[in-house]
């Protein structure tokens, strides 16, 4: 049985808490690829920046990343009813176990797919299905798969998208360096990941609506898709956002994007892209002011 846009749309896991904390942002860009990519960036209250209500709602989604409503409800059903916990401290060691599961040797790479994951399904209307081995596997084994797989379904059409993450804090052109390199790494995912599907699971966080499917599509068996192509590039602001308000502030955010992205030679990006490919690339630009106060916050959050 092909599956419906609206079972997809019930398995979104609710990004709008995480999103408040957050501006965007719909423009090509002038990339030269898919029309439809997405500037963002933290939200400001008044003249400040929102930097430690987004990574609380960032990492208050850590949860459902790891584990499905399902794999949830199963988990505190046994420490409820085999261990005698109250509710509540059931809760508290499923958000342990989820924030164990993260590599604290990689924090940069563990906010970009974290966010991903979010933004996927906001934007995109996407559901996980696929992810890279185990978080706290051979990270060697892990760098060979992509970032994050997910599912959508619009007007009829099975969407696969595949990203990968980027993150950069160089002194000069971490824009420029970021998006080369997941253009670059998000295509040879694209050409290779039919060969790799033994690097991805799917345990724990999927839901049992799309296991069929999943199961299906890495054996092979499922082929009228169509793979769209997202690169999430992150990478820290070295200039002063200025402005008088809320919206001079997102404003000059959003033009020192447009800035960046003009730094780029077009030219040496686009001999990377088949031209086939690039109605499907789309790239989600994340400025980061301070990243590495953000990195910290993170850390500390996670534990």
């Amino acid at each position: 049985m092909p599956i419906k846009e609206d079972t997809i749309h019930g398995l979104l896991a609710s990004t709008k808490a995480l999103l408040n904390k957050m501006y965007f942002i719909e423009d090509s860009f002038d990339l030269g690829v898919n029309n439809r990519c997405i500037g963002t960036c933290i939200n400001y209250s008044d003249l400040l920046e929102m930097q430690d209500e987004f990574i609380e709602e960032l990492v208050a989604t850590v949860l459902r990343y790891v584990y499905s409503k399902r794999k949830q409800n199963q988990m505190k059903a046994h420490l409820i009813n085999n261990e005698e916990r109250d509710e509540d401290n059931a809760f508290s060691i499923l958000q342990a176990r989820a924030k164990s599961k993260f590599r604290k040797a990689d924090v940069k790479g563990q906010i970009s797919e974290l966010l991903i994951y979010n933004l996927l399904q906001h934007h995109f209307k996407a559901v996980p299905i696929l992810r890279k081995m185990p978080l706290t596997t051979n990270p060697e084994l892990e760098r060979n798969g992509a970032d994050a797989i997910h599912l959508g379904v619009e007007g009829g059409k099975v969407k696969i998208y595949i990203g990968e993450c980027k993150t950069s804090d160089r002194e000069t052109g971490a824009f420029n360096y970021a998006l080369t390199e997941s253009i670059k790494d998000v295509i040879l995912h694209y050409k290779s990941h039919r060969n790799e599907m033994n690097l991805y699971v799917y345990e724990d966080f999927i839901p049992e609506e799309l296991e069929d499917f999943v199961q299906k599509y890495l054996n092979g068996d499922i082929t009228d898709v169509q793979v769209n192509l997202v690169c999430m590039v992150s990478y820290g602001n070295k200039d002063t956002i200025t402005g008088n308000s809320r919206e001079e502030k997102l404003e000059d955010t959003i033009e020192k994007v447009r800035n960046a992205v003009r730094s780029i030679n077009r030219d040496i990006l686009h001999k990377k892209i088949d031209s086939a490919l690039k109605p499907r690339i789309h790239v989600l630009i994340f400025p980061i002011n301070e990243m590495n106060s953000l990195l910290e916050k993170f850390s500390k959050k996670i534990g």
